[in-house]
């Protein structure tokens, strides 16, 4: 009797307490995506979990506290315009979020001691009922046990990802806003809809960053940031459905003008197809790069075919072949003085950094969105050349 006394206590307990922390942790009002940023938030708010873990966090802001310094950080290419004064708020936000980690370790890893607990006994409970009642009521016991121990792996993890990000363009004297911004996308899809143009709900761009490389002595700015949206569809009984999405972009500012605007695409059978009846297909010397990428572009192709064959040399096809090996979804924008490069998922997926071990950030982690955006500024140097 005592044993199932105590089922009868603790299964319920658990499943409100796991269903509570999982809705509270959801990130409504957030990028509404599954990959993210899960401290951003459009009304500037923290969520349920983070305030068990942080408590009051100040959030106060003067137009005294610039923390941008505009003279370190020099001219910035603006693809969309800058809102200084909430650059600088959410800057000052997430600088008092890392303070106030730092100042609560010892807390934050004895509740995530508590959620591996709630883990042990939901195994140990989910196990133990399965004779009395049935093997998938056991699972959903476990499963649900799991809730509030991800949730919070989740947002320590996002915060890394931050502190990756902040350090890297303090490093470079670069700007960085981490949470998402509505108007950008409003921006980007008029100016570059090839790419931005999608969705049905929950579009904006978040982790921003503006910056300045070298390369061959030439200045090359750019602008990098996580395209979110989500795509809304119906199923047989009506009911709705949305769907997140993810993608990272980096576009480089070419110190020439592009001829004709043209967009490159992974080849496939409905590219081909597409192609064929419009009498648009493109074909360059390079068989293998005729292989991985369709063109897509307005006009007609006896008016735009040699510009945009002209704008692709053999060495920047070459670099453009291995760049799609690497990376299957890449899609590449030439529009104007610019070039855009964007893929699926987010630019750092797996971090080793963690703040709650380390306040430094691990150099992997920063390699990895260094390495790849001096691969993308070197081929945007090969197109510049040859540019007239």
């Amino acid at each position: 009797m005592d044993f199932f006394l105590l089922l009868n206590i603790m299964i319920p307990v658990m499943i409100i307490v796991s269903i509570i922390i999982s809705i509270f942790t959801r990130k409504s009002k957030l990028t509404q995506s599954s990959i993210g940023n899960v401290v951003s938030s459009n009304s500037g708010k923290l969520t349920f979990i983070q305030k068990i873990f942080l408590g009051k966090i100040i959030e106060e802001y003067s137009e005294n506290d610039v923390i941008i310094d505009f003279n370190e950080i020099g001219p910035i290419w603006q693809p969309v315009t800058i809102n200084t004064t909430q650059i600088n708020k959410n800057l000052i936000k997430i600088g008092n979020i890392y303070e106030t980690i730092k100042r609560k370790k010892e807390k934050i890893n004895s509740i995530n001691k508590i959620f591996i607990s709630i883990i042990i006994l939901g195994i140990i409970l989910g196990i133990a009922i399965i004779p009395f009642v049935s093997i998938q009521f056991g699972a959903v016991i476990v499963i649900l046990s799991t809730f509030p121990y991800l949730s919070t792996k989740g947002f320590l993890k996002s915060l890394s990802k931050d502190l990756i990000k902040v350090q890297i363009t303090e490093e470079n004297n670069w700007l960085y806003d981490p949470y998402p911004d509505y108007d950008s996308w409003n921006n980007l899809k008029i100016k570059y809809h090839e790419i931005f143009k999608k969705g049905d709900e929950e579009q904006n761009i978040e982790d921003q960053i503006w910056g300045k490389v070298q390369k061959d002595s030439k200045d090359y700015y750019f602008y990098s940031g996580l395209f979110n949206y989500n795509t809304v569809h119906y199923d047989s009984k009506g009911r709705r459905n949305s769907s997140p999405h993810l993608e990272h972009f980096i576009g480089v500012r070419l110190n020439k003008k592009i001829s004709s605007r043209f967009y490159l695409y992974p080849e496939n059978v409905f590219s081909k197809i597409g192609n064929f009846f419009t009498n648009k297909e493109i074909n360059t010397e390079s068989i293998e790069f005729n292989k991985n990428f369709a063109f897509s572009y307005n006009g007609k192709k006896s008016e735009k075919g040699m510009d945009i064959i002209q704008t692709l040399s053999p060495a920047v096809k070459q670099k453009l072949i291995k760049l799609k090996k690497e990376n299957k979804t890449v899609r590449i924008l030439f529009s104007e003085d610019s070039v855009f490069f964007i893929f699926i998922g987010a630019i750092m997926e797996n971090v080793k950094t963690n703040i709650l071990k380390d306040e430094s950030v691990n150099k992997e982690d920063k390699d990895l969105f260094q390495n790849k955006l001096n691969t993308l500024i070197d081929i945007s140097s090969d197109i510049s050349k040859y540019l007239d």
